[in-house]
């Protein structure tokens, strides 16, 4: 963005010989519509332009959420480098000074890609952190959810087995560990407290004269020989 027709022409040549795809603009308003068009990676952008100039136009960039991320090199020549904190203060990110130097040109314009590929690193991963958290979210709720439903399913099974003055215990196969109801304790003969929630405690109740035919069913109902396990004794 320059109004010297000579600066521009330059720079485009320059820029476009070591593969950068430019745009121009003759003033900071014109720079400023095709940066809200084009959305540039980085912006050379003179200092003393008419209707605009570059001040302005960074800090009417710097006002927007596009703008912030662009990378942003102001300008200048020999008796303004004094003034560079001006610059800065504005929203520059960096300066050049004129007349140009292609080499520091380009050094200057590598660093702004390392600038902007570093932004596009962050912003990619705080995306990633967004869907995470979006989905850890959702995670959340589904199990708050689903133990909700847990509880209410818990509560009408008791209801449904006092009401049917039923006994109910549940063997978690892998770990041995059982749950039971009190009414199954007190149908067996014991207190909830008097046994323990393990499958060692309860075949230790089994008479006996009854443990044979206990395991036998039970081992024909794991390994599906039968559909049930099914026992008296």
């Amino acid at each position: 963005v320059d109004d010297d027709r000579s600066i521009r022409l330059i720079l485009k040549s320059l820029l476009t010989k070591v593969g950068y795809v430019c745009s121009e603009a003759d003033n900071g308003r014109h720079g400023l519509e095709l940066a809200r068009i084009e959305y540039p990676d980085l912006m050379i952008v003179d200092w003393l332009m008419p209707v605009m100039d570059g001040i302005e136009l960074i800090r009417t960039l710097r006002e927007t959420e596009r703008g912030r991320s662009i990378y942003i090199i102001l300008l200048t020549v020999q008796d303004q480098e004094e003034r560079l904190v001006e610059g800065f203060a504005a929203g520059a990110d960096d300066f050049l000074s004129k007349p140009l130097n292609s080499t520091v040109l380009n050094a200057r314009m590598l660093a702004g890609q390392r600038v902007v590929a570093l932004q596009r690193e962050i912003k990619r991963d705080q995306n990633n952190l967004q869907s995470f958290a979006t989905e850890l979210a959702n995670l959340n709720k589904s199990l708050q959810d689903a133990y909700q439903r847990d509880v209410v399913n818990q509560r009408r099974m008791e209801l449904a087995l006092h009401g049917g003055d039923l006994g109910m215990w549940d063997w978690h196969i892998p770990s041995g560990e059982m749950v039971f109801n009190q009414r199954w304790c007190s149908m067996v003969g014991y207190a909830m407290n008097e046994i323990k929630p393990h499958v060692d405690s309860w075949r230790n109740l089994v008479h006996p004269d009854d443990r044979a035919a206990v395991k036998a069913a039970l081992e024909a109902h794991l390994k599906a020989r039968i559909p049930a396990y099914e026992c008296e004794y």
